[in-house]
């Protein structure tokens, strides 16, 4: 019974967390956050955030400062302590509920 136990635990487990990576990233994908409610974020920015993927606060959220300074770099000129300065990653959080 053991033998049988473990290995159709570790596969339910994995099964799981498959199903929950699964449902996040579909929430993720279409979910449209108004990103222009996080103060420091205009038209411009949310347009350049929506041209790297990101449409929600709870994306925004899980970006650093510095990476997001990076990928946003190509369209527009901000720096990482422009974005911590205006605490959009905090904002983003507070408003994902995160």
């Amino acid at each position: 019974m053991r033998k049988i136990f473990l290995p159709v635990t570790a596969f339910l487990l994995g099964l799981a967390i498959v199903w929950y990576g699964l449902r996040m990233r579909d929430e993720d994908e279409t979910t449209q956050d108004p990103l222009t409610d996080i103060n420091g974020i205009g038209p411009v920015f949310e347009e350049a955030l929506n041209a790297i993927g990101i449409r929600s606060f709870r994306q925004l959220g899980r970006q650093s400062p510095e990476s997001l300074a990076q990928r946003l770099g190509a369209s527009v000129n901000i720096s990482a302590d422009r974005i911590r300065s205006g605490q959009w990653i905090e904002q983003a959080r507070a408003r994902a509920g995160a």
